[in-house]
């Protein structure tokens, strides 16, 4: 089925609450990234591992509709060997007390519009070998396409981001400067499992903490400072808070009487090990 073919639903457009379960129960609890509690784990091995497992996935997804794109790269701390990672322990469940693997899919910037939006929206929605991710807008940062899936293990957030735009250069330069660089490393690890220690009305407020490292992590990478601003310019946003009702009230019998999304998402790659 494609969306053409489909009836209108929440595929179309982002969502922007963080607590799904209250309208639909926990089975339907929603991953997104307002999240106010996690803990540091150590890296693990199997991360690398895990990120293969979820790109062979999303390689077969797209290949079935034909989405064109340049590379996926594994982001974020998860791809820094001997980095620590925030681990989700919001809802305090087992499932959740694991990294997220972080993931870019990177994108010609010519191609970076709303039809290409369209062709990644059905192919995440649909895969047969996935499937299940949801567009959830851009996460708070410019020039960025943000997905989520629900209920599969290893947790995940998947970016669509444009060659040569700023959130894809943050990715990789963070990335190899901390795989490079050691005590920068350390220092950036440091102040994570500080900020574990604290607690936050929005992701934002944690992201906006870990700030003055990651300038000097830029720094060192070859930014000039004024780069450094525009890219924290880019990333100064967070998500609006409606309550579920108000986001999900036109689509609850959608949700309700349809878990072709949930049967799919639970047939998903398992975690590696």
């Amino acid at each position: 089925m494609t969306l053409a073919q489909s009836a209108s639903g929440p595929w179309d457009e982002p969502y922007t609450g963080d607590h799904l379960s209250e309208v639909l129960g926990p089975a339907y609890t929603f991953d997104v990234d307002t999240r106010r509690r996690f803990s540091i784990e150590p890296y693990n091995a199997l991360w690398p591992q895990q990120f293969q497992a979820i790109k062979a996935d999303l390689v077969s997804d797209l290949a079935e509709e034909n989405v064109k794109y340049m590379s996926i790269e594994h982001i974020g701390s998860t791809s820094v060997p001997g980095l620590a990672s925030r681990a989700i322990t919001d809802p305090p469940s087992e499932i959740y007390r694991q990294a997220v693997i972080d993931i870019s899919i990177v994108v010609a910037a010519s191609e970076f519009t709303l039809d290409k939006l369209e062709q990644f929206k059905e192919a995440l929605f649909w895969g047969n070998r996935q499937g299940g991710y949801r567009y959830i807008g851009d996460g708070g940062v410019e020039d960025r396409w943000s997905f989520k899936v629900q209920g599969v293990v290893p947790l995940r957030n998947l970016y669509v981001v444009a060659q040569g735009s700023i959130p894809l250069r943050a990715y990789i330069s963070l990335r190899e400067t901390l795989r490079v660089d050691a005590a920068l490393r350390q220092e950036y690890e440091q102040k994570k499992r500080q900020l574990a220690k604290m607690s936050y009305d929005n992701v934002l407020q944690y992201c906006n903490l870990k700030r003055p490292v990651i300038r000097k992590i830029f720094l060192k990478d070859g930014w000039t400072h004024e780069e450094v601003d525009k890219a924290e310019e880019h990333a100064k946003r967070d998500w609006p808070r409606p309550t579920p009702a108000e986001f999900y009230g036109k689509y609850e019998d959608f949700f309700l009487e349809s878990k072709t999304t949930d049967q799919r998402a639970s047939m998903a790659t398992p975690a590696a090990g």
